[in-house]
């Protein structure tokens, strides 16, 4: 999977609304004001900036970053867990 195929994957699993998030990335979320819809924000528009695959968990990490609601710097840290068809959310900073 290269970056683009991995923009296209998030694109359309955030479309879908299929994502977990940890209780470390809501706990994060919560703590930076942080709501569903910037995240979700950020996954439609924002660029895939690192990307490493995972062997022991079988998927693909990515850092995504882009902009809020607000125009703020959002960055997100995510998994692509193809065989579930989701995106799980590890952390979010701003």
């Amino acid at each position: 999977m290269d970056i683009i195929q991995a923009k296209n994957i998030l694109r359309e699993i955030a479309q879908l609304g299929y994502i977990r998030l940890t209780r470390h990335c809501r706990d994060r979320m919560a703590q930076r004001q942080v709501t569903t819809d910037d995240f979700l924000h950020v996954l439609l528009w924002g660029e895939i900036v690192t990307m490493e695959k995972d062997s022991d968990n079988l998927n693909m990490k990515c850092e995504v970053v882009g902009k809020d609601l607000d125009g703020e710097d959002l960055t997100l840290h995510v998994a692509i867990l193809e065989n579930e068809n989701s995106v799980l959310c590890i952390t979010v900073h701003s």
